[in-house]
């Protein structure tokens, strides 16, 4: 596991942990590495913070006065980047899924996964499974051709036998889709399966981000219950409402459920780090 934390804008990187020391230039926001820390450096008005970063190992003033400049993260699951997806590429895939509606039992995908066949949209509408399955593996394929998928992987995401209750993500792990993480620390796109009871009210979804500080989560999910019908965000709405963008304020809501409840929901739950890259899309 690696620690990192969410840079929130753009910032000026420096040699040393000191403003007036060698500006090495600038480092955008998102999720970087954190080699130690200075807090209370030199003085209680600052914090500095070492990362590792394309410019190298360089310093940031991380928080001045009562204005942080950063969000602390749960320690991040370590993966070989080059079988990661990049973000974006989710992003693009979720726009496929606009205009959707759930449906349990006739579900259909918006796209073609190479090694099996599905039945394809019209009518545009979705499962749980189904779209966990599809955003995530048309995104793999399309940033690896090499990528394989079959029937038996595809039986899995659905959840076809009984022998396992965790089978979405455990092949997702298996398949090299995700890595194991502590099972009580969710990080940015994170896989789920949870169940209300043994085999009863089951339901696999996307957990975008974790916010610590309010224990809220930011999950992704076909639905038709909590302001959804088709692809959205739980307790907020689809997310072609927010043009696939991340709702603005969305810690604030009292619809949207935290971890803690998360968990009462689905007491019987798995959970495993999708492996995503240049991560961006929540701050």
């Amino acid at each position: 596991m690696s620690n990192q934390i969410y840079v929130r804008r753009t910032l000026p990187v420096y040699i040393d942990a000191s403003t007036k020391s060698l500006k090495l230039g600038n480092i955008k926001s998102g999720y970087y590495e954190v080699l130690r820390d200075h807090l209370d450096f030199p003085d209680s008005d600052t914090d500095y913070t070492q990362l590792q970063t394309e410019l190298g190992e360089v310093w940031i003033c991380s928080r001045w006065q009562d204005t942080s400049y950063v969000k602390r993260t749960a320690p991040m699951a370590e993966f070989d980047l080059s079988e990661a997806i990049p973000e974006s590429q989710l992003i693009k895939n979720l726009a496929a899924y606009n205009n959707s509606t759930y449906s349990l039992k006739e579900p259909h995908y918006p796209f073609e996964l190479k090694g099996v066949s599905l039945p394809l949209a019209p009518p545009s509408q979705n499962n749980c499974c189904t779209f966990v399955e599809g955003i995530v593996v048309k995104s793999k394929q399309d940033v690896d051709p090499t990528f394989a998928w079959n029937l038996s992987m595809h039986n899995d995401m659905m959840i076809t036998s009984r022998d396992d209750l965790f089978s979405p993500v455990t092949q997702a792990i298996s398949s090299g889709l995700a890595v194991e993480i502590d099972q009580d620390q969710p990080q940015p796109w994170t896989i789920i399966q949870g169940w209300r009871a043994e085999f009863k009210g089951g339901h696999t979804f996307i957990i975008v981000h974790h916010d610590l500080k309010t224990d809220k989560v930011l999950t992704l999910e076909s639905n038709k219950y909590y302001k959804i019908n088709g692809v959205g965000y739980r307790g907020l709405g689809n997310s072609d409402q927010f043009n696939n963008k991340v709702p603005e304020d969305w810690t604030k809501s009292p619809s949207v459920f935290t971890w803690a409840k998360i968990k009462k929901t689905y007491p019987n739950y798995r959970i495993a780090a999708l492996k995503v890259k240049d991560l961006s899309w929540v701050s």
